[in-house]
């Protein structure tokens, strides 16, 4: 038997973490185990790597440009309609404040986009209002269409959030 010992499976692996592994399986079985983990590993990180390489990417992610149907939901509550270009967004809606009914439009238009995030002011109620968010493309597994998520503040009314579904296919 090459001068290896039989031993059992629980004492193998017993022995693999205590170090023993040399004695027991020779150090050529171990370095031949070790390139194996490391080769797939390596096969694992290649295959994965596309997922991560939209970085850098100015403008929208692929395939997200087209009109939108938004929801506000928050400090005010509400729905709109805008659209996602190569650069910017827009984002229009009819909003109500959820603590006295007054109602408004909301208008945050050209929030420009740098990698698929985007951030700019609008206005609501008289005021200027901030907007950051990101555009994010559909998987087809998760995320069935495009969409859009950002979050607002209104100075004096409070914060929340506006969640948008590319409309068509």
């Amino acid at each position: 038997m090459n001068g290896h010992r039989f031993i059992p499976l629980s004492c193998a692996v017993d022995r693999l973490w205590c170090g023993a592994t040399f004695a027991v399986l020779g150090l050529e079985t171990v370095l031949k185990r070790n390139r194996f983990i490391l080769l797939m590993l390596v096969a694992l990180a290649m295959l994965a790597g596309p997922a991560f390489q939209a970085a850098g990417k100015p403008g929208s992610p692929a395939k997200t440009k087209g009109s939108y149907d938004f929801v506000f939901a928050g400090a005010v509550e509400g729905d709109g309609h805008g659209a996602v270009a190569a650069q910017s967004v827009n984002i229009i809606g009819k909003v109500k404040d959820t603590k006295t009914g007054a109602t408004s439009n909301f208008n945050a238009t050209n929030l420009q986009m740098d990698n698929g995030r985007f951030s700019g002011t609008g206005t609501a109620f008289g005021v200027t209002v901030t907007v950051n968010g990101r555009v994010e493309d559909a998987d087809g597994v998760t995320v069935l269409l495009p969409r859009v998520f950002c979050t607002y503040d209104i100075p004096g009314l409070g914060n929340g959030r506006i969640v948008g579904e590319r409309k068509g296919p």
